[in-house]
């Protein structure tokens, strides 16, 4: 993957091992110099855009890669009502707040 310093290609690795098929799926940046007021307000498009690739195709389990305090709300929002299990690593732009 292009973020997270490699730590996508071992994820897929992981879910290769276990019979598996690795699929990612992009996710809008919530930028904070860009979104005015305050990006806050956008984290339920950002946890739809989630939610809705997760329930249209047949995903049995997630892995989340989570960076900054808002997206990982947003992703851990979308993840809760979809089916199967969810893990959520960190490994993005920054620790949460």
């Amino acid at each position: 993957m292009r973020i997270g310093g490699g730590l996508a290609e071992h994820v897929n690795c992981g879910v290769y091992e276990v019979g598996g098929f690795p699929v990612e799926f992009p996710v809008m940046s919530l930028g904070e110099p860009s979104l005015r007021p305050t990006a806050m307000e956008f984290r339920n498009l950002a946890s739809s855009d989630v939610e809705e690739p997760v329930r249209d195709n047949p995903v049995v389990g997630m892995v989340l890669q989570v960076g900054c305090d808002k997206m990982t709300l947003a992703l851990l929002i979308g993840a809760v009502p979809t089916p199967g299990p969810k893990e959520s690593i960190l490994g993005g732009c920054g620790p949460p707040i």
